[in-house]
């Protein structure tokens, strides 16, 4: 495995470029040289309603600092002291909006500067382990859908995008919810990983009719191999094409990295599917800060709310006394 620069592909110029393109400045600083310290993002909006924020599909961004393999009260110290540089050096804004890598555990500048955080999760599979330990650690409910699967579906690495993003497309048709990327967009992303890192398409096709089922993009960087996207044929999810895709992306991510980040949810259905594969909960901090726009934004919003619940109820009373 390579050392990568920084502590997740998301913090690369390259992915940012991709994600991005011409809407992302950074703050950083300079010693001997060389930058030790860096802080990343996407700016929205215009002049005091500007946001600084990170791209879609871009699951944490952050600050990343230089490790220099101090002890840890000089390592503290000075993370403190880089953290605080960077936020005086950022541009005017009125809100932010970042998730932190796992790496990034302290925040306390920011605390210190006016922002707030609150902890999200992701959910991560070690794959230094065996695929024997890795399988005795999933739910046994999904060894048994896995080992029923096997009969009919088989997944591999294939370079079909367009096949991959139909099947994306399905999840959310079912959700009822738009996508929140364009093809267009994921093409892009595609291009620029292709490029400068790696990337494993898994499609889990019927052995017998070639129908694909299920399909999963991963970025392979560094020690991390990232499930950046899925997607499961809704017409055909009970045939448990996931379960097989995901083995194995396991399979031929344990080849190329030491974790398979499964990227987190705060939903509760999400949760238990991850806790189900294995993955062990990983705490992840979502720094922000809201100002007077942002937050008149957020009365008017909630203002909105409440005259539509208003007028659902207005109507649905005005509906019983008809009757």
């Amino acid at each position: 495995m390579n050392k990568p620069r920084y502590y997740s592909v998301f913090q690369e110029p390259w992915w940012l470029d991709a994600t991005a393109p011409g809407q992302w400045e950074e703050v950083s600083i300079q010693s001997g040289g060389e930058t030790i310290a860096r802080l990343p993002f996407t700016l929205e909006g215009q002049s005091k309603n500007r946001r600084l924020t990170q791209p879609a599909l871009t699951q944490t961004l952050g600050p990343w600092l230089k490790d220099t393999g101090a002890g840890y009260a000089k390592a503290l110290g000075r993370t403190n002291l880089l953290l605080a540089e960077l936020i005086d050096a950022l541009p005017p804004h009125d809100s932010f909006y970042q998730v932190f890598p796992p790496e990034m555990t302290n925040w306390l500048p920011f605390y210190w500067s006016g922002y707030t955080e609150t902890t999200r999760y992701t959910y991560q599979i070690g794959l230094d382990a065996s695929l024997d330990v890795i399988l005795s650690e999933m739910d046994k409910r999904n060894r048994s859908q896995l080992r029923k699967a096997e009969r009919t579906l088989a997944a591999q690495v294939e370079d079909d995008l367009e096949t991959f993003l139909a099947l994306n497309r399905s999840t959310f048709e079912r959700q009822g919810r738009a996508v929140p990327y364009s093809d267009e967009f994921v093409n892009q992303i595609d291009e620029a990983v292709v490029k400068n890192a790696s990337r494993s398409i898994v499609i889990a096709r019927d052995q017998s009719t070639g129908v694909p089922h299920a399909g999963i993009y991963m970025v392979h960087y560094g020690n991390v191999t990232h499930s950046l996207m899925s997607g499961v044929d809704e017409a055909l999810r009970d045939q448990n094409g996931m379960i097989i895709a995901r083995w194995k992306a396991i399979e031929i991510a344990r080849g190329r990295s030491s974790i398979l980040d499964l990227q987190g949810s705060m939903m509760k259905s999400i949760e238990r599917r991850n806790r189900n594969y294995g993955a062990h909960q990983v705490p992840i901090m979502a720094v922000s800060k809201r100002g007077p726009y942002a937050l008149r934004a957020d009365k008017v919003q909630l203002s909105k709310r409440r005259l539509r619940g208003a007028w659902s109820g207005l109507k649905s009373r005005a509906g019983a006394l008809s009757r």
